[in-house]
């Protein structure tokens, strides 16, 4: 089985953590850490030195920050770590040992190192292995994203092909992974979700893909291209990120050519809870009356509004709005204006707000953009 205990948080550099040094004597001190200081690597491979920039700081030779070694005469005269704290701020094992030494700046390192500072501040900070991406580093280690610094790569799963976005209720159905129940913003898997910790597309087995954490192994989804794709009751194909897609759970679109329409009921819209607003995101914050109704529901993109409808920005959220084009595709009550905002501005029929600057058609005023 692998790690399932895994968390995926984002990285936030908490505390400094103490690593074990390796080599001849008893108490070598190598200390991890981003939050490096609490307790200096010790100048010769002898015990730690201590807090408060007391830690002895002799420069490494070139390229020897982060390289591999197995005592610290190899390091010297750093020392040879055999934990370093990973990418979450929590003490991992050095794959092949990693060599560190104290430093004040990032000249106490040599070429390809960099010294990261101590949390605590006026303490010495530790060498690492510098890096612009994974490929810097090697085998076994990843780079990390707050510190451009090479880091113990943070336990992954192998899920089998098409296991991503399985239903299950518990981590026994998914295998080397598991069964997720919750999104991160604390709202339900439907029917739970088979994931797992990975650091490429690979780790999620064919038909999965990889998001990234920030600092952390990210997760695996069902991937996706369009909502065909999903075909679990629920599941929309959706943009985890600008470039990774996934099944996610996510309401039905509305019915075509039914965003914006007048309506008594949900069952007006097409059913969906909540779909049939009485009350509208109104431009410049609050909410505004949505005269005899007003056929709409959170979206992600314009498919969410069915054929013909647009999803919006505006300060409360994304909504389906009716576009139009002119005063006179709008019903009564309705003017059509210029919603989400200046950049992304789209014409729709919005309720006539007197005093918001969105005058009433009659008026004959000119139309006023905002969310």
């Amino acid at each position: 089985m692998g790690h399932k205990n895994y968390i995926w948080i984002a990285a936030v550099i908490v505390s400094a953590l103490g690593a074990t040094a390796c080599g001849g004597d008893e108490d070598s001190g190598g200390t991890s850490g981003q939050g490096a200081g609490a307790a200096g690597v010790g100048a010769t491979g002898g015990s730690a030195a201590g807090s408060g920039g007391s830690a002895p700081v002799m420069p490494l030779p070139p390229d020897t920050a982060g390289k591999a070694c197995a005592s610290d005469t190899e390091c010297a005269p750093g020392t040879c770590a055999m934990m370093v704290e990973g990418l979450d701020g929590m003490p991992l094992t050095a794959p092949g040992g990693y060599c560190m030494g104290n430093c004040m700046t990032s000249a106490d390192c040599g070429s390809g190192g960099t010294c990261v500072p101590s949390i605590a501040g006026g303490g010495a900070g530790l060498c690492y292995d510098m890096c612009s991406g994974n490929m810097d580093c090697r085998e076994g280690y990843v780079c990390g994203p707050l510190t451009s610094t090479c880091r113990p790569a943070p336990p992954t799963d192998q899920l089998t092909d098409n296991q991503a976005g399985l239903p299950c209720t518990g981590d026994a159905e998914c295998g080397d992974g598991t069964c997720l129940t919750t999104l991160v913003s604390g709202d339900p898997f439907p029917g739970g979700y088979c994931s797992g910790a990975c650091l490429m597309d690979s780790h999620c087995g064919g038909g999965g893909v990889c998001w990234l954490g920030f600092g952390t192994a990210g997760r695996c989804y069902d991937a996706c291209a369009a909502d065909p794709d999903c075909t679990r009751e629920g599941y929309r194909c959706r943009n985890i990120t600008d470039e990774v897609m996934g099944c996610l759970p996510a309401p039905d679109p509305l019915p075509d050519s039914t965003a914006g329409k007048a309506c008594a009921s949900d069952a007006d819209c097409g059913g969906a809870m909540g779909s049939c607003a009485a009350m509208l995101p109104a431009i410049g914050g609050g909410e505004v009356a949505a005269p005899g109704g007003y056929c709409t529901i959170e979206c992600a993109n314009d498919t969410d509004c069915g054929l013909e409808g647009r999803c919006v920005a505006t300060r409360a959220g994304t909504y389906c709005f009716d576009p139009c084009a002119t005063e006179t595709d709008c019903r009564e009550g309705y003017t059509c204006g210029e919603r989400g905002g200046m950049e992304m501005p789209v014409l729709s029929c919005t309720p006539i707000q007197p005093d918001s600057g969105v005058p009433d058609p009659a008026d004959g005023g000119l139309l006023d953009a905002g969310l």
